[in-house]
């Protein structure tokens, strides 16, 4: 996550070359045996029926810092949304406790906090504030055993982002329980 941070900060201030370089030393482009984000791409494009491993190559091959920032978003919205699902489908089970869902949470809302919500911020604080209380809403809703609206909330929350940065949804995510 770091260095999508930085490779995203980077294209912010215009140092595109620094940007393509981290991306390409940090995920092994071009070398599929790497560990990291590049193998962990292989699941999520498995699981969400994407094509990032490739979109994420293909940007740092051609050099296109619109592409590239564009599938760093997508990639933050949808290990963000990897994470919420998990707490969805083990809510009720018992298999975890509400510190573990709790933590799980965090872990999702750190994908947004860190790798979203400084361009929302910049380009549109009303929204980044709207966001910010969807998730809160959701917290409060894993606090309370609020299952329901933990999942309108999550509704709510994909079209409000996808409202703003556009990323590649599949339309299944947005029914998904």
């Amino acid at each position: 996550m770091a260095q999508m941070k930085d490779a995203l900060t980077l294209l912010a201030s215009g140092k595109d070359e620094e940007a393509f370089s981290i991306v390409q030393k940090a995920y092994g482009i071009n070398n599929l045996d790497q560990d990291g984000l590049y193998q962990r791409l292989i699941i999520v494009d498995k699981k969400f029926g994407t094509s990032l491993k490739y979109d994420l190559n293909d940007s740092v091959v051609n050099r296109n810092t619109l592409a590239l920032k564009k599938t760093l978003q997508t990639i933050a919205f949808l290990l963000m949304i990897e994470k919420f699902n998990f707490i969805q489908e083990n809510y009720d089970n018992g298999q975890y406790s509400s510190d573990t869902l709790i933590e799980t949470f965090w872990a999702g809302r750190n994908y947004f906090s860190l790798l979203l919500e400084p361009e929302l911020s910049k380009y549109d604080p009303r929204k980044q504030t709207k966001i910010d209380r969807l998730l809160n809403s959701m917290l409060y809703s894993i606090e309370d055993s609020e299952w329901e609206k933990f999942q309108r909330t999550k509704v709510e929350l994909i079209k409000q982002i996808d409202k703003y940065f556009d990323p590649v949804i599949p339309e299944f995510i947005y029914n998904k329980k």
